[in-house]
């Protein structure tokens, strides 16, 4: 999601008591060879998006968590049958933002 995302950010910053740093890409390529660690760490990192092929992809070989929405592109057959595997699996955005916030 791009900077500024208000929503998003707000909720996570809530949740967590920290800060928010929005890493905007828009093909794999660009998170692999990107050197985030000045904004932040791998461990503090998280790629949320809804395609395996290409950004979960993009996070597993960076080393990063990631999260797959199921309310985008990839179903859970897919998931299943990829052997491109995300750490975490979640229904939608919504499911995560509940889930920061308890």
């Amino acid at each position: 999601y791009p900077a500024g995302n208000t929503t998003w950010t707000e909720a996570a910053m809530k949740s967590l008591g920290g800060t928010v740093n929005w890493i905007p890409y828009t093909s794999y390529q660009v998170l692999e060879d990107s050197d985030t660690t000045a904004v932040t760490t791998k461990e503090e990192t998280v790629v949320i998006v809804d395609r395996l092929y290409t950004d979960i992809a993009s996070g597993v070989n960076a080393g990063v968590d990631t999260i797959c929405v199921l309310s985008g592109e990839s179903t859970m057959d897919d998931v299943n049958n990829s052997e491109i595997k995300p750490t975490y699996v979640r229904q939608d955005i919504k499911e995560i933002l509940k889930e920061l916030q308890e």
